[in-house]
């Protein structure tokens, strides 16, 4: 799990990984600008039955806010992980961080 803080508005925040996800070829399962949160889905490969990925946008205590991304194996019965998880979790981060900048 990786969590990143922005001085962005939510709604801000939820736009930028709308545009992360396009960038990394990940389909939107779920959105909720109200709720603030974000599930992707990543398919998978030779290796992979593909990767659900959580995104959650809080408030945080400090201003401004928190992005939390997890990600998990769409599959159940899928064991190793083979590092994928967290790849797309660091790819996402710096994706969004990067679309938060501009």
């Amino acid at each position: 799990m990786k969590t990143i803080r922005s001085k962005k508005t939510k709604r801000d925040c939820i736009e930028a990984i709308r545009k992360a996800a396009r960038r990394l070829e990940c389909k939107i399962s779920k959105i909720s600008y109200e709720e603030g949160f974000v599930v992707l889905f990543h398919e998978g490969g030779l290796l992979s039955f593909g990767n659900k990925i959580y995104v959650r946008v809080t408030a945080s205590k400090l201003g401004g806010t928190n992005v939390t991304v997890r990600s998990e194996s769409a599959a159940t019965i899928q064991v190793i992980d083979w590092g994928l998880n967290s790849k797309f979790e660091n790819s996402l981060v710096k994706e969004v961080k990067a679309q938060l900048a501009q």
